[in-house]
Parts: C-alpha cells; sequence; structure tokens
C-alpha cells in the first residue's frame, strides 16, 4: 500500500475535500493477527517506525519536512517596545515534524473486530509542552480500508493495491479472483494511462475513490506495463472480489477461514454504478403522478393506476373534475390543478375533489394512504 498518507495536500488545497477515519469489520482474527497484517501490506517497505503498540492501538510514524507543517502553527502576539511600531505576530516554531497513521482495535457488537484508521500532522513530536497536533484525520485510508476488508471477508473493486515510486504509479498486490487479477496484471505491473489520462498525473487516493474502489459495476480502462517492457490494454471494472481464504491461511498459518461474503450479499449492500445513458433514460422517462391519475386540459380523467390514491379515492376514467379545493376547475385551469393535486398527495395532504359521473356530482378526497395500510 501507499506509504505517504498525502496529509498536506488535504490541508493547502482549498478546493479538496476534508478526510474521514475509515473502519472495518473481520472475523475469526485478533487484534495481533491484524497488527501483522497491517505492517506487512501498509508497511511493507518499513519506510514509518513502530511507535505504540499493544492490543488496543497501531501507531506508525515518519518524519516529514518541518516547511509542511509550519503554516498549520498557531500564531502569538509579540509586544512592541516602541509605541509607534505595532505588535507583532509570529508562528510557535518546529523544529521538525512526522506524519502518524493510528490503527486503534475493538471488539464489534456481531462478534467481530472492528479496526479504525486515521492520520494526523504532529508537530515538535515528543517535546514536552511543544507537540502539538496540527491537522487530525488528515489521511486517506479509503482504498486501503476496501482493499483489507475484500481481502478478509470479500468486497467490490477492481481488486488492486497500488503504491507511488519515483512519482509512477505501481502495483503493489493483486486480489484473486478480481477484475485486475483475471486481466492478467499482477505485481510489479505499472499503470501507465487511466481513461486516456496519464497515470502519472493522477493520484492514488483520487484514483482509488474516483475508479478502482468506486461504485459498484462501474468500468474503466488502463494502459498497462510489465516489468520487461511490454504494454497492454485492460478493461476493468469494480466488480465482485471474493475473501483471499487461502491466502489468509498461507499467510498465518491457520486453517478453517470463514468463506467471506458471497457475491450476492455483496451486491445488496453496496451502491451500484449507473451509466450516464442510464441517467438520461431516467431523466426524459415520464414522472409518475402521484396521485396516480392522469386528466386532460377540460378536466376529464384519463387513467387511474390501481391502488393509487385517486384509486382508493374512487376516482375512475372518464370522470369529469369541476371543482378541485372549493375553487372551480374552469378558474384554476389544468396545469394548476395538476400541480396542486400531485403536490398535497406528495406531501400527505389531502385533495378535495368534486367529479361529475354519469349526471351525478360527488365529492372524493384523494390522500396518500397512511403507512402499513393499503
Amino acid at each position: 500500500m501507499k506509504k505517504f498518507l498525502a496529509c498536506a495536500v488535504v490541508f493547502l488545497s482549498a478546493a479538496a475535500p476534508a478526510a474521514a477515519s475509515e473502519s472495518l469489520t473481520v472475523y475469526g482474527f485478533d487484534a495481533a493477527q491484524m497488527q501483522r497484517f497491517i505492517l506487512a501490506t501498509f508497511d511493507g517497505s518499513a519506510r514509518m517506525d513502530v511507535i505504540e503498540q499493544n492490543d488496543v492501538v497501531l501507531a506508525l510514524a515518519k518524519e516529514i519536512p518541518a516547511s509542511r507543517v509550519e503554516h498549520l502553527m498557531p500564531e502569538y502576539r509579540v509586544p512592541s517596545r516602541d509605541p509607534l511600531v505595532p505588535d507583532r505576530w509570529e508562528r510557535e516554531p518546529v523544529d521538525f515534524a512526522e506524519e502518524r497513521a493510528t490503527f486503534s482495535f475493538r471488539p464489534s457488537r456481531d462478534g467481530g473486530l472492528t479496526v479504525t484508521m486515521r492520520a494526523d500532522l504532529v508537530a515538535n513530536p515528543g517535546m514536552w509542552r511543544r507537540e502539538r497536533t496540527v491537522s487530525r484525520d488528515c489521511g486517506d485510508f479509503h482504498a486501503y480500508a476496501r482493499y483489507a476488508q475484500a481481502f478478509f471477508t470479500g468486497g467490490w473493486g477492481s481488486g488492486m493495491d497500488l503504491e507511488e515510486r519515483n512519482g509512477r504509479m505501481h502495483v503493489l498486490d493483486v486480489l484473486e479472483g478480481s477484475s485486475a487479477w483475471n486481466a492478467g496484471i499482477r505485481e510489479g505491473d505499472r499503470i501507465r494511462v487511466i481513461n486516456k489520462t496519464p497515470a502519472d498525473s493522477v493520484a492514488l487516493d483520487y484514483f482509488g475513490r474516483k475508479y478502482q474502489w468506486s461504485d459498484y459495476g462501474k468500468p474503466f480502462t488502463v494502459e498497462m506495463e510489465r516489468p520487461n517492457g511490454e504494454r497492454w490494454h485492460a478493461e476493468l471494472s469494480n466488480d465482485y472480489i471474493p475473501a483471499q481464504t487461502a491466502r489468509l491461511e498461507r499467510f498465518f498459518g491457520v486453517s478453517g477461514v470463514q468463506p467471506g461474503r458471497t457475491r450476492e450479499e455483496v451486491e445488496a449492500s453496496t451502491r451500484r454504478w449507473v451509466s450516464p445513458e442510464e441517467k438520461r433514460a431516467r431523466e426524459n422517462a415520464p414522472a409518475v403522478p402521484s396521485s396516480g391519475m392522469e386528466f386532460d386540459d377540460a378536466g376529464r380523467v384519463a387513467s387511474v393506476a390501481p391502488g393509487s390514491p385517486a384509486d382508493l379515492a374512487g376516482v375512475k376514467p372518464g370522470d369529469v373534475i369541476v371543482e378541485l379545493n372549493l375553487v372551480k376547475f374552469g378558474d384554476t385551469g389544468a396545469a394548476k390543478a395538476r400541480e396542486t393535486i400531485e403536490k398535497r398527495v406528495a406531501g400527505g395532504l389531502t385533495a378535495i375533489l368534486d367529479l361529475k359521473r354519469g349526471g351525478a356530482t360527488f365529492t372524493v378526497r384523494v390522500k396518500k394512504p397512511a403507512s402499513g395500510k393499503k
């Protein structure tokens, strides 16, 4: 997994949304096993130091330039001794700084283990009365959380775990059975192009959220390059990924690992991607009236949907609307009458209609039925 949390990017760019902590829940594994997995996958190159490790927390840290946090330090006023010279403001000095990745472990209500991930920027760490956490929860663990969740319990995505090497996007791991695995992508391959965009100009966090760990079923294309220079195009999608039970058994030296979620369980628990064509079709689809009835400009009812509020109120095709809420239909107009009826019914209010049927006039009350009633 990527080793640089890019906290400074979140706070330096006003357009970048604030990241939130991520969490995942696993079953059949304890905190010690999860910490071993995190150390092997999140920081496999050991670029971060372990500064705290116990049954409930694992904290990793990496030194960063002090310039990355200087603008985040609080200011203090320095009084001027000359009454003609105004006081000046200075920021607290930063001798050194670090990024911290903290993983917290706690039992879940359903018998599993919940892992919560967050990242902070710390100025002057370990210095008495000078240590300050200047940016809290500033890392983006979305891609890693989805990767780890799919690894243990099954999930969805393209199945690639990525890292940045010398400004280039490389594949660190591929989950077996994923769309990336089925496309022949393997560890060590380089992503050159993503949907006609050079991959070197795309941030890992953005790629994770926008493409490879996005909505279920979302497709995208990549141009790949093998370590030997071979290049090819791959059509990927955020499809079902089975739990990596065999790999977990080998990694931990255990047997009987739970099989994880089925495709049906994953599809039922996630949001499905909607193509632009499907969105346009939905937008252009005729609206279904809340009242369930349609009438022409003369007020004659053309159709009534079975089981709709109008049907339950006794409205029939061929009826003519004489009055709406004690106002004559001719004075209201068809367009305004439709708007009034639909707004009142959709909002849970009653539309009072005086109808004419076969020479007789009667009143009906069109209203959405209460919840649980037909």
